[in-house]
């Protein structure tokens, strides 16, 4: 089971350091965005600097998020918003599925070959 986990994460690699780096970048807009609403007292704390960013971007990827800091937080509440709905469509719905689908498909065809993996890891002991 660890060799088919750990040929099935090397197969979504590339998915996965893709994921990252738009949640990077996703992050670095809204630390922008927000980067002249810092001195007001009402703007929520989520994207003060880029440690914050990051971490609220990952909670975006869950759906743990509050409209409030859109509206209510950002002198430009349009873009926000905008910028949120791309987000989301992007990473929570596209590339979430994609990896999920492409972990699917790899575990099913690892798991078709750990038979003959037995075998070969059985050739190799009896070999030596």
């Amino acid at each position: 089971l660890v060799d088919t986990v750990q040929l099935v994460l090397h197969d979504v690699r590339f998915l996965l350091v893709f994921l990252v780096i738009t949640m990077a970048q996703y992050a670095f807009a809204f630390y922008c965005l927000y980067r002249n609403d810092r001195d007001r007292p009402e703007v929520y704390q989520e994207f003060t600097d880029l440690w914050h960013a990051l971490c609220s971007s990952f909670m975006f990827l869950l759906q743990m998020f509050d409209y409030n800091t859109f509206y209510q937080g950002s002198s430009m509440p349009a873009v926000a918003m905008t910028l949120f709905v791309s987000y989301s469509m992007l990473i929570a719905v596209l590339l979430l599925n994609l990896i999920i689908a492409g972990m699917a498909a790899s575990f099913a065809q690892h798991s078709e070959d750990t038979g003959l993996r037995l075998l070969v890891f059985k050739a190799e002991i009896c070999d030596e």
